[in-house]
C-alpha cells in the first residue's frame, strides 16, 4: 500500500512525535502500515489518497482533488456561516487565516466579514466604504449636529445672562442702582 498527495498542497504529517511534509504529487510507499492509517485517516479529508498495487493513478488523482475541492468548500462553508452567527449574535467578526483567504480566491467563494476594503481603483473610481466607516461617518455628522445645537444653547444662555444683569442695574438694591443702603 502507498498514500499519494494529488493536490496542490503540501500536507505535514505527525506520527508517534516524528513528523514530516508529504509534496504535491508525492506518492509514498513502504512505510509502517499504521503510519499510512494514520496518515489516511487524518490527511484523507484534505485530498490525501490509497494507493494499492495496480490502481489506476489518474482515477487516484481525480479522488484526490475532488476530497481537496470538497474539503476546502466546507472549510470556507463553516467559516461563513459561524460569521454570519456571530454577526446575527451582535459579536465580533472571526479574521480568515492567510490560507482560508487564497483557497476562497481559487474557488471564487466570498468571505463573510468586515475586512472587505475596496480601493477606488477597483470600485470603478467610487469609494466603498465599509460597514464600520458608514457608522463613524453617522456618527460624526450627529457630533456635528450636536455641536451646533450646544453653541446655539450658549448664545441663548448668554443672551438671557447679559440680558438679566442689565435688569438687575437697573432696579432698587441691583448692582448698579442708585439706592442706599
Amino acid at each position: 500500500m502507498a498514500v499519494g498527495n494529488f493536490t496542490p498542497d503540501d500536507l505535514q504529517w505527525r506520527f508517534q512525535g516524528r513528523s514530516g511534509w508529504i509534496k504535491p504529487g508525492e506518492i509514498v510507499k513502504d512505510r509502517d502500515r499504521a503510519w499510512e492509517n494514520h496518515v489516511l485517516d487524518k490527511m484523507g479529508p484534505r485530498g490525501l489518497v490509497k494507493l494499492d498495487y495496480g490502481d489506476d493513478n489518474e482515477k487516484a488523482k481525480a479522488l484526490s482533488m475532488q476530497l481537496y475541492e470538497e474539503f476546502w468548500l466546507k472549510q470556507i462553508r463553516v467559516f461563513n456561516e459561524m460569521n454570519e452567527q456571530q454577526k446575527n449574535e451582535g459579536r465580533q467578526y472571526s479574521p480568515p487565516s492567510k490560507q482560508l483567504r487564497e483557497k476562497a480566491d481559487l474557488f471564487d467563494i466570498e468571505l463573510v466579514g468586515p475586512w472587505k476594503l475596496r480601493s477606488k481603483a477597483a470600485s470603478g473610481g467610487e469609494e466603498r466604504a465599509t460597514p464600520d466607516a458608514q457608522r463613524v461617518k453617522g456618527l460624526e455628522s450627529r457630533v456635528d449636529g450636536i455641536e451646533t445645537q450646544l453653541g446655539e444653547i450658549y448664545a441663548l444662555l448668554k443672551e438671557n445672562l447679559t440680558g438679566a444683569e442689565d435688569k438687575d442695574k437697573g432696579t432698587p438694591g441691583g448692582k448698579g442702582s442708585n439706592a442706599k443702603k
